[in-house]
C-alpha cells in the first residue's frame, strides 16, 4: 500500500511537469498600450475612457498610486483569449502590473504599483477582456465596481503573478465561456472579496476559480452550469456566509491538478462555512475530488440542496490524465443528509465533527471514518476500512411505522409521502433537514420532519 502511494505521487508529479508548457498563444504577450497610462506618482481620474484597440488595455498603472472615482470604463474591438491574455493581462480592461514585457512573469517586478477603484463600471464586448487583472505584486482595492463582460475568457476580478485584488461591494457578471466570475491563473494571487453579486452565465465559468488564496464573505454567487468553486494544486477557497448556487451538470464543488502548469502541488483546501450551497442537476455531486491530490473541504453550518443526494465523489473522472485522489470532507455544526462515494483506486474520507450529524441516504462506504458526532444509517449499509472517534452510529429501518405518538397519532413514510393516520383534521407541515417547507407528496429519498398540529414534530425517513 505504501509503495502504491509512492508510486502514484511520483506518477502525478511527472505527468503536472509533462503537461506544463508555455503559453501557445499567437499574440504579444504583454499589452501593447493603453488609453490612460500611470507610471509613477499619485493621480485621480474621474472621466470615462474607452478602448478598442486590440491587445491595449483601457487603464494601465505599472508604478505609484492611481485613483479611479466614478468612472466608466469600455473595452471592445478584436481581442485575445489565448494565455496571454488570460495569464499577463494583454486586452484587460483595467490592468496594474509591471511595465516591462521582460518582467511579465515576475511575482515582483510591480510590487509598488497600485488602483484603487472606487463606484466604478466596466464594460466589455472583446475576446479576453478581463475586467480588473493584478498582476507581478501589483495591488488592486475595489470599493464598488460593476462589471458587464459579455465575450469568451474575459473574467471579472482575475489576479496572476503573485497580484493581490481586495473589493468589496462588487456586481460582476460573465456571459460567455470560460469566463470566471473571481479567478486566479498562472503564477497565482490573491483576492477577497466582501459583498455582493457575481453571476457566471457561460459555460466553463465557475464563480470562484482558483490557483491561489481566493475568500469570498457575503457574496451571493451563482454559476449557470458551471461550478461554484474550483480549486487547482495547492490553493485555497474560503467561504463564508454565502448564497451559492450551481446549475452544472457535472459538479458544484471541484478540487484537482490540472496537469496545466497553471499550479503547483497536490494539497487544495476549501473551507465553508455559514453557507447556503444549492445544486439544480438531479445527478451532479456536491464535491468531486479527481486525478492524484489529497483534498480537504470543511462545511461548518452550510445549508445544503443536493438533489443528488451526493455530498462528495472522489472519482475517476478521464478528462484529466492522473489518479489517485484522496478527498476528505469535513462535517461541521449542523446536520447533513447524502452519500459519498469513492472510485476503485481512489479514497474518500469522513470526518464527523461533535457539533454535526450526517443522515445516509444510500448504501455508503468510506475509506476512513473520524465520527464525533452522530450518523443515522436510517437503514443502509454503512461500511468502513478504518473508524476512530467518540460519536454515535444509528441504525434503524426504513420501513413501517416511523413514529407513533402518546396521543395515537401515526406518522410514516409510503411510497415517497408522508402518512398521517389518527388526526383527519390536523394540519399537517413537512420539512427537510435544512428548515426548507417540502410537499408531503413525491419527496426524494432522505429524512424528513414532520409537524401535525402543535405536537412536537416527528421524524421519517424516505426511500424510493
Amino acid at each position: 500500500m505504501v509503495k502504491k502511494s509512492i508510486l502514484s505521487a511520483v506518477f502525478c508529479l511527472a505527468a503536472i511537469f509533462a503537461m506544463a508548457q508555455p503559453p501557445s498563444d499567437s499574440s504579444p504577450t504583454y499589452p501593447q498600450g493603453a488609453t490612460y497610462t500611470h507610471t509613477s506618482g499619485t493621480a485621480t481620474i474621474t472621466s470615462d475612457y474607452s478602448s478598442s484597440t486590440q491587445y491595449y488595455n483601457v487603464i494601465q498603472c505599472t508604478g505609484g498610486t492611481l485613483t479611479m472615482n466614478g468612472c466608466t470604463i469600455t473595452k471592445t474591438g478584436d481581442g485575445s483569449q489565448g494565455d496571454n491574455s488570460s495569464f499577463y493581462g494583454n486586452n484587460s480592461s483595467i490592468y496594474c502590473g509591471a511595465a516591462s514585457s521582460s518582467n511579465y512573469q515576475s511575482t515582483t517586478a510591480a510590487s509598488g504599483a497600485k488602483i484603487v477603484i472606487n463606484n466604478v463600471t466596466v464594460n466589455s464586448t472583446s475576446k479576453g477582456a478581463n475586467a480588473v487583472i493584478a498582476t507581478n505584486g501589483a495591488t488592486v482595492e475595489i470599493n464598488g465596481i460593476t462589471i458587464v463582460n459579455n465575450y469568451a475568457v474575459s473574467r471579472g476580478l482575475h489576479a496572476t503573478y503573485g497580484g493581490t485584488i481586495t473589493a468589496s461591494d462588487v456586481d460582476i457578471t460573465t456571459n460567455e465561456a470560460t469566463s470566471s466570475t473571481i479567478a486566479t491563473d498562472r503564477g497565482g494571487g490573491t483576492v477577497t472579496v466582501n459583498g455582493g453579486t457575481a453571476t457566471a452565465n457561460g459555460s466553463k465559468s465557475a464563480v470562484i476559480y482558483s490557483t491561489g488564496t481566493m475568500s469570498a464573505t457575503d457574496l451571493v454567487g451563482t454559476s449557470a452550469s458551471g461550478e461554484i468553486g474550483v480549486i487547482e494544486g495547492d490553493n485555497s477557497i474560503t467561504m463564508t456566509n454565502c448564497t451559492m448556487s450551481s446549475g452544472s451538470s457535472e459538479r458544484g464543488l471541484l478540487m484537482m491538478q490540472s496537469g496545466s502548469g497553471d499550479a503547483s502541488g497536490v494539497n487544495p483546501v476549501m473551507t465553508i462555512a455559514g453557507t447556503s450551497l444549492t445544486m439544480t442537476d438531479g445527478s451532479a455531486p456536491l464535491l468531486e475530488v479527481a486525478t492524484c491530490v489529497t483534498a480537504t473541504c470543511t462545511l461548518d453550518n452550510c445549508t445544503l440542496t443536493v438533489p443528488s443526494g451526493i455530498l462528495m465523489y472522489v472519482m475517476d473522472d478521464d478528462q484529466w490524465s492522473t489518479s489517485g485522489a484522496v478527498g476528505t470532507l469535513v462535517l461541521a455544526n449542523g446536520d447533513y443528509t447524502g452519500t459519498v462515494k469513492q472510485d476503485d483506486g481512489y479514497t474518500a474520507n469522513v470526518t464527523v465533527q461533535n457539533t454535526a450529524t450526517w443522515n445516509l441516504t444510500a448504501n455508503t462506504t468510506v475509506t476512513a471514518l473520524v465520527n464525533n458526532g452522530a450518523i443515522n444509517t436510517n437503514g443502509y449499509t454503512l461500511s468502513y476500512s478504518t473508524l476512530s472517534g467518540s460519536g454515535t452510529i444509528n441504525t434503524g429501518s426504513t420501513s413501517g411505522i416511523d413514529d407513533v405518538n402518546a396521543d395515537g397519532i401515526t406518522v410514516r413514510a409510503e411510497q415517497g409521502s408522508v402518512v398521517v393516520e389518527g388526526c383527519d383534521n390536523c394540519d399537517v407541515q413537512v420539512f427537510d433537514l435544512g428548515g426548507h417547507q417540502v410537499p408531503a407528496h413525491g419527496l426524494a429519498a432522505g429524512v424528513y420532519l414532520v409537524k401535525v398540529g402543535d405536537r412536537p414534530a416527528h421524524k421519517v425517513v424516505v426511500t424510493k
